[in-house]
């Protein structure tokens, strides 16, 4: 008798060989072929993450078309700053194993990139699944999860700025039969950063996490993931470089490590759970509960006085929490009628947010830039200026079919209605805010299947987000809503790791709020914003061994209708284009077996700093490197991001530097056993 084994089939949320995936649940919530999905979508892999060595969310989409990160610069407090399709993306867009990430005043919710099996971004749209959420899109991250075949891992890291972490991948089963398997990862680092204060004092960060799951399946139609996470962050905040009177950077931090503080702390427990009914239908329930608490002292400048050397800031100190529970319940059922089969997908899903933040003020104090010394320690704040409670509740249900006819054409139709409450309390000024939002959104779109592998579609999708307050009538505002069509192409020929897409796309966002003509410090929803593109993507194996990973972006967002004076003008901090491409070759051959070299660039173009595009920020070219070598069970890498150490600002947007990120060179040392 002869026995083969090959590869475990490719998943929605399980591992992927390579740079390729070929599936994904996050635009459908079904096991889905990218190919017949008709939205734009890119998946990060755990083997890219790996090659490319990166040490957050934000440097994994650093190489995806329509998203770009960092448009405040580099933050070293955890914060996911983006834009995607020319919209900001920070609120509403961060997903986790396909539950939304919460967030409120300093805090949002996370999960560390070393703790995620892919990354998946949804470009446009994507209401008629998730509810409220930007017109943009939205990034999922899919965990890791206990495997039979584990391959676990120990990883040490040391770095310049003094970094030192260690990584820990362990899992496998838990009884003889299989039924019962486990997984286990952390992290701890400890690190300096490229802030550095006038006495040459640098700003350090430590974090750690660690998350915890467990799988069991009791029959093979059944099974239940629980999975937990502890998250910590320690750092010296979010000081900031003080400009001089004539717009430049003055290069002084204005900030004091003995004031400075960024703690925070974050627990969440969670499962998945799947039954198969029958042949036909499929149950499935995700749940999760998180809770985030931040205690973060900061000091707020205030500008220069006449002289152009003194400045004041004023100390503050904000006591936050944010408590998330969320609940996905669907049912997914496959069968066929005459001439079509269908997946079937109906669900209801629960979202209710609960924040709280308290912010004191303490004396303002100055300082000469001439002399930056830091002097008396900032006073305590101690003056309540802030005390509220929002409560946000989120219910939508929603109904999909993708239906397939002669094994070519693809229907995705999809619609979802959503109820929202939302309440705010203010403490200070015992103020109340009541406010209830409904929306429907719909998504529509057709594939169609070539025998070469060429997948052409069209489709239509819609987006809603609430927006609080009320207009000088008192009447509450309703939530800005987006419209896209696209239109593109994809590629992938069966049996080949090659994917390539191409979309063109025209989104239009609606209710966004402009100034008031008649009643001053008032708004009204009479705003209008229209983002038109093209995106190419290639994700590919060239030959054996060799994988490219391409991008182009060219965005044309405009504001259409605003009472603010840039009607036909281009929001702040939206390059027009972007492009990236890294390639990475492994050696083959006797001499260089286990050698890898890999390397990429990444091309940002010219943003604009203010709504008139009067100034732009300069576009800037990055170069990255990484060189591997496996032998047995070890792992050994060198991962340097902007080699050349270029120094460019993210943006200049206000008035402020955000400053983009400094060379970062990472030596990690890995064993598999």
């Amino acid at each position: 008798m002869t026995v083969t084994a090959g590869p475990d089939p490719e998943t929605a949320t399980g591992p992927v060989k390579g740079f390729v995936a070929t599936l994904s649940m996050t635009a459908t919530k079904t096991d889905t072929p990218i190919i017949e999905t008709p939205q734009s979508i890119s998946v990060i892999t755990r083997d890219e993450m790996d090659a490319r060595g990166f040490q957050n969310v934000m440097d994994a989409v650093r190489y995806t078309p329509g998203v770009q990160p960092e448009n405040w610069g580099v933050d070293f407090r955890g914060r996911e700053w983006l834009l995607m399709r020319g919209f900001d993306a920070k609120d509403g867009s961060s997903y986790l194993d396909g539950l939304q990430q919460g967030r409120v005043g300093f805090i949002a919710m996370r999960k560390d990139s070393y703790g995620l099996e892919r990354v998946d971004v949804l470009r446009g749209p994507s209401s008629v699944l998730f509810g409220q959420g930007d017109a943009g899109g939205i990034i999922n991250r899919v965990s890791k999860r206990p495997s039979a075949n584990a391959e676990n891992e120990i990883e040490i890291q040391a770095g310049n700025f003094g970094r030192k972490q260690l990584a820990v991948d362990v899992g496998g089963t838990l009884d003889s039969e299989g039924k019962l398997r486990y997984r286990l990862v952390g992290l701890g680092l400890d690190t300096d950063t490229q802030l550095q204060y006038a006495t040459g004092q640098r700003v350090n960060m430590q974090h750690s996490f660690i998350a915890p799951s467990l799988l069991w399946k009791p029959t093979a139609d059944t099974s239940l993931l629980v999975m937990a996470d502890i998250y910590h962050d320690k750092n010296g905040g979010a000081p900031v470089y003080v400009a001089r009177a004539d717009g430049s950077n003055s290069g002084v931090l204005d900030g004091d490590p003995r004031f400075l503080k960024y703690n925070y702390h974050q627990s969440s427990i969670g499962y998945e759970f799947e039954h198969h009914l029958d042949s036909t239908w499929t149950v499935q329930q995700n749940f999760r509960y998180s809770v985030g608490s931040l205690s973060n002292r900061r000091l707020n400048g205030g500008g220069l006085d006449s002289d152009g050397y003194t400045y004041t800031r004023t100390p503050m100190f904000a006591d936050q929490s944010l408590h998330q529970t969320l609940l996905d319940t669907r049912a997914v059922g496959k069968f066929s009628t005459d001439s079509a089969t269908h997946t079937v997908l109906v669900g209801v899903d629960w979202n209710r947010r609960v924040g709280q933040s308290k912010d004191y003020q303490g004396a303002a104090d100055q300082r000469d830039l001439r002399s930056p010394t830091l002097g008396d320690m900032p006073a305590a704040p101690t003056s309540l200026v802030e005390d509220y409670r929002e409560t946000s509740r989120q219910t939508g249900l929603y109904l999909q079919d993708q239906i397939k006819f002669a094994e070519r054409w693809i229907f995705t139709l999809g619609g979802r209605y959503d109820s929202v409450d939302y309440s705010y309390a203010d403490a200070v000024t015992q103020s109340t805010l009541l406010q209830r939002d409904h929306a429907f959104s719909s998504r529509a779109g057709i594939a169609y299947l070539l025998p070469n592998g060429v997948s052409p579609y069209l489709s239509y999708s819609e987006s809603f987000t609430p927006q609080m307050g009320t207009d000088y009538s008192g009447r509450h505002f309703d939530p800005s809503r987006g419209k896209q069509y696209e239109v593109g192409v994809k590629y992938h020929p069966e049996g080949r790791k090659i994917l390539l897409t191409a979309a063109l796309f025209s989104l239009d966002k609606t209710n966004v709020q402009t100034t008031d003509p008649v009643h001053q410090d008032y708004y009204v929803l009479t705003g209008a914003i229209r983002s038109r593109g093209v995106e190419l993507e290639a994700k590919t194996e060239l030959a054996r061994g060799l994988d490219l990973i391409a991008a182009y972006s060219l965005a044309n967002v405009k504001v259409t209708a605003s009472n603010d004076g840039d009607v036909g003008r281009m929001p702040i901090q939206i390059p027009r284009q972007t492009a990236s491409a890294w390639l990475d070759y492994a050696f083959s051959g006797q001499s260089h077996q286990g050698w890898s070299l890999g390397g990429g660039v990444r091309h940002v173009g010219q943003r604009y700093n203010d709504s008139a595009n009067t100034q732009a920020e300069p576009a800037y070219t990055l170069l990255d490197l990484a060189l591997r070598h496996e032998h047995g069970p070890w792992r050994f890498a060198i991962n340097i991001n902007n080699v050349t150490n270029k120094k460019y600002y993210a943006s200049r947007a206000y008035g402020n530097f955000y400053s983009g990120a400094e060379r970062l060179v990472v030596a990690s040392l890995k064993y598999r056993f």
